[in-house]
């Protein structure tokens, strides 16, 4: 792995040389040179701030800095993790062949450990658990959090066929579980979902299923039969007690992790058909991104699109809004994806960046935001980049409300870049004119189902890799989230009652204010 060699300063001085954003768009040649199409998703690029010979400097620049041996590394399982010693096997997970010969091994136990999911899955679906050692669920509960329940959760919520529902927990917030137990029939499979099987949050909420299906009169002989558990360390969670365990390999990333048996959720949701689908699509991703010629490679253009926004036109932000309400969850996925892969501030040689990588990413469904933080994209002082994603075909006959979406996701596309300008003599004038001159994607896809959702993922996965390329960093480690768990297991004991450990002036602080108000509750 090298250091990026990016040409950031030739790429400046093009830049301030380029006509303004809404001369570039109205270039129709430059428009249809920056429309793409592969299976089933076309990329519209005609309003990104960038013109030809900026786009080319890019790609020339992402090849200096390694791309493809950087590439060639994630798909041959070669240790890219270079901090934990790792690979990333997410392609290997979709992999319908081993994408190396030396993984053929592993490629072999991704597919046993899919095909028992997949088995148990079915089983699950036709009402036939006991087949399988569990119960004859009526419902499944995910715990997860983070990759373990983002991915998943996702992908349910936009595709699920509720044959038999599945809900998620996540959040230690004692809330999440109170609120969902009360709903949930005794026949209740639970699925622990965890990478490392260490994860307090996760383990406490599997703590606390326990306790309710005691409650419910579950005997302690048939809990395990409640409980699945996914995993990469099975040593860890054999204690525990379920009655199925399907593991994955260490190498698999949690924000990468929904293609393996972490999607167990998934497959309940979609059966064996749907999950197998969701993989095709993301393998065709894959296989586009390794062999498509840069300047047709979407996640390569899409990938070096947002790179510029965020080192080259410092934006800060970028939204993200699906026209879908099945995809309500996309913003909170990318933004784990992209700000846990890239959110870093020293490169491979630990040396400080100097350029901004990922921006904060957020967002949600149009258009409800057009009624809400709309505004704000349109007049405010920040210039913030918008990907507009939707389907071509919905999966309802309201034809009307379809056109009705759609006509508004263009119109927002064109607005931004477009702006308006009012008369001189308007006394409102400056009150109401939008600048315009801000960039945007568009994201169609034909239709929504489980293969085009999974290269729509892929699809981002492999941009944020780009990204990481540009700018010479690991996107593989999250190092930064573990400061934050050490310190709260000291607080923990000091919490109940247990910790003579002293903390910095504000912590000690807020325990005295939280102890004060704990003294005269009945809630310890």
């Amino acid at each position: 792995m090298q250091h990026s060699d990016f040409p950031w300063s030739r790429l400046q001085a093009h830049a301030a040389s380029m006509p303004a954003l809404q001369s570039l768009a109205d270039d129709a040649p430059r428009g249809e040179q920056l429309r793409f199409d592969f299976a089933g998703l076309h990329l519209d690029l005609s309003r990104a701030r960038i013109d030809i010979e900026l786009l080319q400097l890019a790609i020339e620049g992402l090849q200096a800095s390694g791309l493809q041996a950087d590439r060639q590394a994630l798909f041959e399982g070669e240790l890219i993790n270079d901090s934990e010693l790792r690979p990333a096997l997410h392609p290997l997970l979709r992999a319908s062949t081993p994408t190396h010969e030396r993984l053929a091994p592993m490629h072999a136990e991704i597919v046993a450990a899919r095909s028992r999911m997949l088995q148990i899955t079915e089983a699950l679906r036709g009402g036939r658990g006991s087949e399988v050692g569990l119960i004859d669920a009526r419902a499944v509960v995910n715990l997860g959090i983070g990759g373990s329940d983002l991915g998943p959760r996702l992908v349910c919520e936009a595709l699920g066929d509720d044959r038999l529902p599945v809900h998620f927990v996540a959040n230690v917030d004692g809330h999440a579980f109170a609120r969902l137990a009360p709903r949930l029939p005794r026949e209740t499979l639970f699925v622990v979902t965890s990478k490392s099987f260490s994860t307090r949050e996760t383990l406490l909420n599997a703590d606390s299923a326990r306790q309710w299906l005691k409650g419910q009169g579950v005997a302690d002989a048939e809990l395990s039969r409640h409980f699945v558990v996914c995993t990469a360390r099975p040593d860890r969670a054999e204690r525990f007690g379920a009655a199925a365990m399907l593991p994955f390999a260490e190498g698999v990333g949690g924000r990468y992790s929904l293609w393996s048996t972490v999607g167990f959720a998934i497959a309940v949701a979609l059966g064996a058909t749907g999950f197998q689908d969701l993989l095709a699509g993301a393998e065709a991703m894959d296989q586009h991104f390794l062999q498509a010629p840069a300047a047709r490679n979407l996640p390569v253009l899409l990938g070096l699109v947002h790179a510029l926004d965020r080192a080259l036109w410092h934006c800060p932000t970028r939204a993200v809004v699906p026209y879908d309400e099945r995809l309500a969850l996309l913003p909170a996925f990318l933004q784990q994806l992209e700000m846990e892969s890239n959110g870093k501030g020293v490169d491979r040689r630990q040396q400080p960046l100097g350029i901004g990588v990922a921006p904060v990413v957020w967002g949600g469904v149009g258009t409800d935001g057009q009624h809400a933080y709309f505004q704000s994209l349109h007049q405010g002082v920040d210039v913030v980049p918008v990907d507009f994603l939707a389907p071509i075909r919905p999966d309802h006959a309201l034809r009307e409300h379809h056109n009705v979406l759609l006509a508004n996701l263009l119109a927002q596309s064109a607005a931004l870049c477009q702006g308006q300008e009012l008369p001189p003599e308007d006394p409102l004038r400056a009150a109401r004119a939008c600048p315009g001159g801000r960039p945007s994607t568009v994201l169609l896809l034909d239709q929504l189902d489980a293969h085009s959702l999974g290269a729509l993922l892929a699809l981002y996965e492999h941009k944020v890799f780009v990204q990481s390329v540009v700018a010479g960093i690991n996107p593989f480690d999250q190092w930064g989230v573990e400061l934050g768990k050490a310190i709260a297991s000291q607080i923990e004991p000091a919490l109940a009652g247990d910790g003579e450990q002293r903390f910095d002036p504000t912590t000690e602080s807020l325990l005295r204010r939280i102890r004060s108000v704990r003294a005269d509750s009945a809630i310890q």
